[in-house]
Order: C-alpha cells, then sequence, then structure tokens
C-alpha cells in the first residue's frame, strides 16, 4: 500500500464520522505520546497533559517541552524543511499541514518512513516530495533529559540545577543584551565629562567657536544616543522580569498543584503565604534591580577615567565607595533577622485571615469576632513595627549613600583646587572630574536598595525552597506503571497510616483482600477510620507503612492519572468552586455536553438547580459551593463523578445531606449505574446498603469484621429477624443503626 492509500485507511468508514473524530482528536499529545515511546518513555497521554494550562482541552506547542519534560525528555519546537532534518537526530516528530502530526523514524535517499499515531502506528514510507506536500514546516525534537537506571550515581544524572537559578539561567541570552546595553551606555556616560574638560581647556582660552560647536554637537548625538540605549534596556530588563516571573510562577503553581496531600502544611494560611513570597523573588528581578547591577561595573571604568583625568583625585572615591559598600554590608545581620520575622508574623496574620473569612457563620454564631480581631491585631502591631524597622534601616543606607556622594564631590573639588594651584591637572580636568564622582557614586546609591530587596528575596526564597522540597506525586525522572484497565482489587498488607510523624496510628490493617467489583460497605462509628481508608484507597494518601496493592500493583507504582481517570472519589466535604453550575460539572473533563450535563443532574436527582434558574447551567455558584444547602452540593457532586464514569467508586457518605426523597431517587439511579464497577462507600444511612453485597466494620482504625452484607449485619446488630438481600433487593430492616457495635 502506498503511503497516501494509507493515509486515508484505517480511521473510520463513515467520512462524516471520520472528520468528527479528527477534529476532536489533540493531534499534538497524541505525537508526543508517540514520539515518547519511540524515546523508551512509555507515557500514557493522560499523564503528559494532567496539569498543564490545556487550551480547549487540547495541548499546544507552547506546552510541548513541559509535557515531554514528565517523561524525562528535554523537548525542543522550531520550524525547519526536511531537508534540515538530520538523519542522527530520528525520531522526531512532525506537524502537517491539517494539524495533524506523524513521527518520522528513518530517513533513506529521498524516502522518509513514517508512524502516524491515528492509525495504529503502522510505518509507512513517503517519498520526499509526498511527505513535502503534508508537511507543515514544524518539527519537534526530542533529547535524553533524565538518566533513569539505578546504577547512574549523582555525578551521571544531568545537574537540573536550582528551580529558581535555573530559570534566571534561561534568560542568559537577555542578560547579555542587558550588559551590552549598559556597556555602551557608561561609555556614552563619559563623553559628557570630556566634552567639559574640553571646553574649559581648550575652548575658553582661545574663544574657538567652531570647535565649541563641534563638540556640543557631538556630545548631544552621544546624549541622545545614551538616552535610546538606556531606553532599550529598560525594555529588555522589562522582557526578562517578566520571563522570570511567568516561568516561576509557572513552576511553582504546578509544583504546590502536585504536592503530595500527605506532605501538605497543617495551615493553609502559612501555605499560601509561603506560596505568596514569590512576589518578594519577582521584586528582585525587576528592571531597577536588573538595571542598578548592570551599572554596578562600570563604577571602576568611572575610577579608571577619573584617575587618568584627574590622578590623585580618584583616592577621594576610592576611600567613599568602601564605606558606602561596608555599611552595606553591616546592615545585613540585622536586615536578616527584620525579614525572617516579618516573614514569620506574616504567616501567622494570614493565617488568622483565612480561618476568620472562610468561617463567618462559626465566628458569628459562637461570637468568636472578638478572638479574631484581638490575634489580627496583636501580630498586625508586630508586623507594622517590623516593616518601620525595615525601612528606617533601609532609608538610613540610601541617606547614608547620598551624603557619601555630596561630600564626594565636596572633597574632590577642594582636593582639585589644590592639584590645580600646583598644576598637576587643569581647570577643565577638575571640572570632569568632579562629574564623574557623581557619575560614580550613583550607582553605589542604589545598592542599599538592592540590600534590602536581597535580604528580602532570600527570607522568600527559603520559604520557597522548603515548599519545592515538599514531596510530589510525580517526581522529576520517575516512571510509573502504565495500568490503563484497573478492575479494582484492593489488598492491605500490614498497613499502616499516620497524618504526621508524631501523630498516633490511625488505621492498622494487618490483612485484606477486596475482589475487583465487589460492592462493600464501611461500617463504624465516628472516628473508626472509614475516611482514612477511602483515602489509601484512591490513591491520595499512601501507607505510612506495609503496602496497599491495586489490582496486584503497589498503589505508589501506578501511574497517577491512570488512578485519576479510573477511580471516582467522593469525599464527606464535596467542594465546589467560585464559577456556574457548568464550570463546575466539567470541572476538570474539559468540554461536556449540555445533554451530558442535564443526564448527569438528573441522575443525582438536582435537575431542579437547573429547571428552577433563570440561567440554568449558567447558574453562578460562589466559593465552596455558597448559593446551595448541603444536599444540593452532594447532588452536585454526585454528577460530577457520574460524568466522570469511574470503573471504580469510593464514597464517603454520598446521601449523608439528601431528604429522604431525594435519596431514594439517587440510590435507585445508583444501582443499574453500579453494575460491573467496583463500590466501597462509607456510610450510617441504611438505604444505602442496598447497593453492597459486603460490609466491613471498623474501630479504632483496625478491621473487626468483613465479609457477606447480611452476615455481618446479623452479627453486629443481634437482629435475627434480619431479610437476606442480594445487592439490588430491598432494604434490609434493622433493629439498630448502621454503624453500631457492641
Amino acid at each position: 500500500m502506498t503511503g497516501s492509500e494509507e493515509m486515508g485507511a484505517g480511521i473510520a468508514e463513515d467520512p462524516v464520522v471520520a472528520r468528527r473524530m479528527f477534529a476532536s482528536a489533540d493531534h499534538i499529545l497524541n505525537g508526543v505520546a508517540l514520539l515518547c515511546r519511540l524515546n523508551n518513555r512509555d507515557l500514557s497521554e493522560e499523564a503528559l497533559k494532567t496539569g498543564l494550562p490545556l487550551v480547549d482541552g487540547k495541548l499546544t506547542l507552547e506546552l510541548v517541552p513541559r509535557a515531554m519534560r514528565r517523561a524525562g525528555l528535554q523537548g525542543h519546537v522550531t520550524t525547519a524543511t526536511l531537508g534540515e532534518i538530520h538523519k542522527d537526530l530520528l525520531p522526531v516528530l512532525i506537524l502537517l499541514e491539517d494539524g495533524s502530526t506523524c513521527a518520522v523514524t528513518d530517513r533513506m535517499e529521498d524516502d522518509f518512513r513514517i508512524i502516524r499515531p491515528e492509525l495504529d502506528e503502522h510505518t509507512v514510507t513517503y517519498s520526499h516530495d509526498e511527505l513535502a506536500a503534508l508537511f507543515g514546516g514544524t518539527v519537534i525534537y526530542a533529547g535524553a533529559r533524565d538518566v533513569i537506571d539505578g546504577r547512574a550515581d549523582d555525578i551521571t544524572v544531568p545537574d537540573q540545577g536550582h528551580w529558581l537559578w535555573r530559570n534566571v539561567r534561561a534568560n542568559s541570552t537577555g542578560f547579555t543584551e542587558v550588559g551590552l546595553a549598559a556597556a555602551l551606555a557608561n561609555l556614552l556616560a563619559v563623553v559628557s565629562a570630556l566634552f567639559a574638560m574640553q571646553v574649559y581647556d581648550r575652548v575658553i582660552p582661545n574663544f574657538a567657536f567652531s570647535t565649541l560647536w563641534v563638540l556640543a554637537i557631538g556630545v548631544c548625538v552621544a546624549i541622545v544616543f545614551e538616552a535610546m540605549l538606556r531606553t532599550v534596556r529598560s525594555h529588555l530588563m522589562d522582557k526578562i522580569g517578566r520571563s522570570i516571573d511567568m516561568r516561576i510562577s509557572a513552576e511553582l503553581f504546578e509544583h504546590v498543584m502536585n504536592v503530595q496531600c500527605a506532605a501538605r502544611p497543617r495551615s493553609n494560611g502559612a501555605f499560601i503565604n509561603q506560596v505568596r513570597e514569590v512576589e518578594a523573588v519577582r521584586e528582585f528581578f525587576t528592571s531597577t534591580t536588573i538595571g542598578a547591577i548592570s551599572d554596578l561595573p562600570f563604577v571602576l571604568l568611572f575610577l579608571f577615567v577619573m584617575w587618568t583625568i584627574g590622578g590623585p583625585l580618584a583616592l577621594v572615591l576610592m576611600i567613599a565607595i568602601p564605606v558606602i559598600i561596608g555599611a552595606g554590608f553591616l546592615a545585613q545581620v540585622p536586615l536578616a533577622k527584620l525579614s525572617k520575622n516579618h516573614h514569620k508574623e506574616a504567616s501567622i496574620r494570614n493565617g488568622i485571615l483565612i480561618e476568620a473569612v472562610s468561617n463567618p457563620e462559626t465566628v458569628k454564631a459562637y461570637q468568636g469576632e472578638a478572638g479574631f480581631q484581638r490575634l489580627w491585631e496583636e501580630y498586625n502591631q508586630l508586623l507594622v513595627k517590623n516593616s518601620i524597622k525595615q525601612r528606617s534601616l533601609g532609608s538610613s543606607l540610601t541617606y547614608l549613600a547620598t551624603s557619601v556622594q555630596q561630600l564626594s564631590y565636596v572633597f574632590v573639588i577642594v582636593a582639585g583646587v589644590y592639584l590645580v594651584q600646583a598644576g598637576s591637572i587643569s581647570v577643565g580636568a577638575l571640572i570632569a572630574a568632579s562629574i564623574l564622582s557623581s557619575r560614580t557614586i550613583a550607582p553605589l546609591g542604589q545598592l542599599s536598595a538592592i540590600f534590602a530587596r536581597w535580604q528580602q528575596m532570600k527570607t522568600s526564597l527559603t520559604g520557597l525552597n522548603k515548599v519545592m522540597q515538599l514531596p510530589v506525586d510525580r517526581p522529576r525522572g520517575r516512571q510509573f506503571v502504565s495500568r490503563p484497565a484497573l478492575e479494582g482489587s484492593y489488598e492491605f498488607v500490614e498497613t499502616k497510616f499516620t497524618y504526621g510523624k508524631d501523630e498516633a496510628t490511625v488505621l492498622d490493617i494487618p490483612k485484606l483482600e477486596i475482589e475487583g467489583g465487589d460492592a462493600v460497605a464501611l461500617l463504624g462509628n465516628n472516628g473508626a477510620g472509614k475516611s482514612t481508608i477511602l483515602k489509601l484507597m484512591s490513591g491520595l494518601y499512601f501507607p505510612s507503612s506495609g503496602n496497599l496493592n491495586l489490582d496486584g500493583t503497589d498503589i505508589r507504582q501506578i501511574d497517577p492519572s491512570d488512578i485519576r481517570r479510573q477511580i471516582g472519589y467522593f469525599p464527606q466535604e464535596i467542594s465546589l468552586f467560585f464559577g456556574t453550575l457548568r464550570s463546575n460539572l466539567s470541572f476538570g473533563l474539559g468540554h461536556v455536553s449540555d445533554e451530558e450535563m442535564l443526564a448527569a443532574l438528573e441522575f443525582a436527582g438536582a435537575e431542579n438547580l437547573v429547571r428552577r434558574h433563570a440561567k440554568g447551567l449558567d447558574r453562578p455558584i460562589g466559593e465552596g459551593g455558597k448559593g446551595l444547602s448541603g444536599g444540593q452540593r452532594q447532588s452536585v457532586g454526585l454528577a460530577r463523578l457520574w460524568l466522570r464514569d469511574p470503573r471504580i467508586v469510593l464514597m464517603d457518605e454520598p446521601t449523608a445531606a439528601m431528604d429522604q426523597a431525594t435519596e431514594t431517587r439517587v440510590i435507585n439511579n445508583m444501582e443499574n449505574w453500579l453494575a460491573g464497577r467496583t463500590l466501597i462507600v462509607a456510610t450510617h444511612r441504611q438505604p444505602i446498603l442496598r447497593l453492597v453485597n459486603k460490609a466491613l466494620v471498623m474501630r479504632g482504625g483496625k478491621v473487626t469484621a468483613f465479609g457477606p452484607r447480611d452476615e455481618i449485619l446479623n452479627k453486629h446488630t443481634g437482629n435475627k429477624r434480619t431479610r437476606t438481600a442480594p445487592r439490588g433487593d430491598a432494604t434490609p430492616q434493622l433493629a439498630t443503626p448502621v454503624g453500631t457495635t457492641e
């Protein structure tokens, strides 16, 4: 079969269906996944895209390097011709005119061997002319980034560098351009001093007006060019600052989203404040700071020129400069202490604010306003005092630099008069030296501000480093086991779990097996460990010791994307986000049709949320689901779960806040939907037991009984008249509430 014939075969026989499939496909993502596999980095498409800022749910060329980084590859997107694709760089991914992709795996003289993701990855041979007619001009190269081999030590593993300085170094070209512009601008700045010297020494004694105008025109041109260079430099510095800001903000937020749930700090306020410290880091790389730093090396240039012109007058500046720099270094110790205190107090104050604002009903109902007000004012007072001390110290350094600059000018003039009298220098040289003295000290005047920003940045960076060192779900260079089709069989082996190093064990399960397709009810008193075991089974938390196997594989080895795509976790507290009902239903799913959303709401007994509101699916939802009752939030959560269509369903009190009629309707709907799925549900509600065929009783974090539903219920309720009802039959009639253990 020829390349052109193969191109149109095997996608879909119906041309309408084929066009729809082609338009909806994420061709770049499919191609990147193929390129990773060709480089022996088998990563699922879900794993490649999870957490990335997709556009319309699809991967863009700008996101390709970030996606490939997850597979341990260095991605590079460029434009090229087919002739420029070197054989030694294969395989590469190329984009075609129709938006699809293909991988070039080999190149002969005039032929290319390619693989297309949508054609079951069969190898097809194309001539140069055939492929050139389809080629869109974009090429994606893949290079090794991480060494994934147990024999490789730290020396052989490529150093990724510090997360901040790596992003700063990415702008090395921009820094070079800034340095070049600064060099030219500072060289031109010397011209004004030389102009003054020539006028006083040569023009005035001879009244050479023609020479005066030539010099004036020359210095005006130099001033104009200096202004242009400084404008260009300012633009470059803004561009660098923006680039660094975007890079570190994106990497920081991606890391925060990837941090393991168990590793997150207990105080949300302190955690948020740590993340917000990126503002101080960004502030350090503003145009003002970069500009001041780029001017500092040219202090030596001005000193050299001044020594050449004024000789001993340069000694005045050689004394003044160490005074300014020394004062700045001496101030680092108190500045560091003040910055640390400011960071600590700001974290506490931020935590107080978030707690008070997040729970207004509780605060008001229990009259807790006074307590929060007192704490707020106490820490705010400490913060204000600390800020005043910081500003006072920074201002003192600035005033010192200004005073030293003025005194230097005075002493240059005074010393210069004696040198003029002695005939060592001319009057013009004295004037030029006085101008250069101000030019030389000026960059040092900004040094105090740089010192203050540096300490703030160091303190902020310490907090950010702690955040960036938190363990993540997907460590860089780690390859997980791909399990695209999970059945839902769980095995606990000597499994223990604690929420912190110094905390008591909240779960202790020596041995437990749950088969795929089982429907199990978790029963027990409050604090028995039901919610904790669900969190472990969902993959959001991992055992502190022992093992938890999912389908025979330790759950820590399975790709997190595979787990979250196939496991539907319904927590006790349903989190809804600011936006609309539509955005909350489609959360994490990309595009979902209105028909699917309405069907999901019907399933969850929440269709009235749309029917009785003028905006329908665009009904506004407040932060945390404000504006909806607890039962309505649970219904929206169930609808969202239904849309995900998981193979494994984990639910924690799914109907606890619903009225009886809604609960009955939801349970009826779930009976058919749960067929063929694995269900683990924690509940105190009797009607839920219709959905299960097994029951597991917990007490104090341990499993006290596990077996067929009716057998366990009869044993733990003492009700001999309990009617056995298989999964799907009527609810058993219990003499005592579910979850009560004797």
